[in-house]
């Protein structure tokens, strides 16, 4: 798991391509999940190196203060560099990968690459591990 710190601030180039993220995870929530999955903030790290996109959720933001049930899921966090290089499919691919956590989280289940992932994922036609093509 990448070391817990705040969002970084988005930078004014930023801009483009969170839209980017936002209108492919759009898509791919209704093309998967029906559009039922809650729409959550989008962040972009300079400091991922081997993380492409991570989603956040309440268990990894311990000790903020706030009053929710653990495994609540907060923000995705994708890394600015691999999305600035990434192709459409290679995003949208990532994007759905990151949908089946949200899934996972959304239902109660830990947010891993378990039996419940890799079941979800085949059962969309995904591959269980994202890899670059």
């Amino acid at each position: 798991m990448p070391r817990l710190r705040k969002p970084e601030k988005l930078r004014a180039a930023d801009t483009a391509l969170v839209t980017l993220i936002r209108t492919t995870l759009g898509v791919a929530n209704s093309a998967h999940f029906g559009g039922k999955l809650p729409e959550l903030p989008v962040y972009l790290s300079g400091r991922f190196k081997s993380t492409m996109a991570w989603l956040w959720t309440h268990d990894d933001l311990c000790g903020c203060g706030k009053r929710v049930p653990a495994g609540t899921p907060e923000y995705f966090v994708f890394s600015r560099a691999w999305v600035a290089r990434a192709t459409t499919d290679e995003l949208y691919s990532l994007s759905c990968h990151e949908l089946v956590h949200l899934w996972q989280a959304v239902h109660g289940d830990d947010t891993n690459h378990g039996k419940h992932f890799q079941e979800k994922a085949a059962e969309l036609g995904l591959s269980p591990f994202w890899c670059r093509s």
